[in-house]
């Protein structure tokens, strides 16, 4: 029942995203804020229950006839997640992420999907790490698209979070310059934030290479999807004909995707050199 921004919203942690900001509301006034934010909102005596249900679990307690996060279910949610942190990510369970200067480690998926997920779990871990031990970093990636980027809203919002915190540069290098590169771009362009469009021969098409610090994320996508997703961002040339099930549909697909993570110095700075002179830095 912990809120995750990375996915659509049930009932209830919708109603603990608006309490953990707003406290001590009506029903009324919770179901209204509730019934902007979710995209198919029940209605309000679905949702009187969803309440009823809430109280006698004691997750919410009545204050004056206002609804509160209970006090007690507070601190055993955060003893959770401390004891989820402890067991998770520390280096005895991280040590397939966390590699020695010079070692590497492949993993092998079932789809783009399942791929994708570990990717950005793995690069949290690798952010936390750099973070923690206060080494600065910046992000360098090289894609032919943005798939990556649009399927998974910019690498997740703990990442970012991160990212703006440590006032962390994003240099990106888009091998083509399609509809839907450029009006990302546009969206999310900043001082934060470089792009360039353009291939860099060394590494060809179909790659997508991210350097966090001196660590290499590397995957390709099997050939067949690869250049289907192609097609589908060279087809896109308007929001009238953008339809982004069409790629979901085709990040879900299945299909072998081996993700490699590498730690190495010498190789990660010339990447990063590659990249920063192609984005004119």
């Amino acid at each position: 029942m912990i809120p995750d921004k990375r996915v659509e919203g049930t009932t209830e942690t919708i109603i603990l995203e608006i309490l953990a900001k707003k406290p001590q509301l009506s029903v009324q006034k919770l179901y209204s804020l509730y019934a902007q934010q979710s995209k198919n909102p029940m209605t309000l005596q679905g949702f009187y229950r969803v309440i009823r249900k809430l109280l006698s679990r004691r997750v919410l307690v009545k204050e004056g006839g206002r609804m509160v996060v209970d006090a007690g279910w507070i601190l055993a949610a955060r003893t959770f997640v401390e004891q989820l942190e402890q067991t998770y990510l520390q280096p005895v369970v991280t040590t397939n992420i966390l590699l020695e200067d010079g070692l590497s480690q492949s993993f092998s998926f079932n789809s783009l999907r399942e791929m994708d997920n570990f990717w950005n779990h793995a690069l949290f871990v690798v952010v936390r790490d750099l973070v923690e031990r206060g080494v600065s970093f910046s992000e360098h990636t090289y894609t032919d698209h943005y798939w990556p980027q649009i399927t998974t809203s910019l690498q997740e919002e703990q990442v970012l979070s991160l990212y703006r915190e440590r006032g962390v540069v994003a240099y990106h290098v888009v091998a083509e310059q399609t509809f839907l590169g450029t009006l990302l771009y546009d969206t999310y362009a900043n001082e934060h934030y470089i792009l360039h469009f353009g291939e860099i021969a060394p590494y060809g098409r179909n790659t997508y290479i991210v350097v966090i610090g001196e660590y290499i994320f590397e995957t390709s996508a099997p050939k067949y999807l690869f250049e289907l997703i192609d097609a589908f961002f060279h087809t896109v040339n308007s929001l009238a004909n953008y339809n982004a099930s069409e790629l979901l549909k085709l990040i879900d697909e299945p299909g072998k995707v081996q993700l490699k993570i590498s730690h190495d110095s010498k190789r990660a700075k010339e990447i990063r050199q590659e990249i920063e002179k192609k984005c004119g830095v």
